[in-house]
């Protein structure tokens, strides 16, 4: 019943984006044009919008210091940070050689946008390649 204004200030483009919409909520949008002849009766959908989470895919924003052989002398310690994006938060798998990491040596943390690979004293067991993977 109660119209509130998404936008006060006219836009030159056909498209406008309203933000921090309660996600899962049905809304009725009305928009109306403004010229020079004035201002339009404004047009109505006829169903509700349900407002829904924007998917953005998965990207990992390797460092540029990690886009080639990383080398350290045993008995150091290993900290990689890396960010990744996407919406909602992806799902982060590491692996060695495609088999899982054993949790004893290697600990894994991951926020909404970036993993953190450590490990406490690198051993030469740690050489190889290891795979991050981030899925919707």
């Amino acid at each position: 019943e109660d119209w509130v204004p998404a936008n006060t200030e006219p836009i030159e483009r056909c498209g406008f984006t309203v933000k921090n919409l309660p996600t899962g909520a049905k809304i009725l949008f009305r928009v109306v044009a403004v010229n020079i002849a004035g201002r339009s009766e404004p047009a109505s959908l006829f169903q509700p919008v349900t407002i829904r989470e924007i998917v953005q895919q998965p990207k990992i924003r390797l460092p540029r210091h990690l886009r080639q052989t990383y080398i350290l002398k045993v008995g150091e310690h290993i900290n990689l940070v890396i960010p990744f994006q996407g919406k909602p938060r992806p799902q982060v798998v590491w692996t060695k050689g495609g088999a899982p990491l054993d949790p004893n040596r290697v600990h894994v943390r991951t926020s909404d946008f970036d993993t953190v690979f450590f490990v406490r004293q690198a051993a030469r067991s740690d050489s190889g390649e290891y795979e991050l993977t981030v899925q919707i």
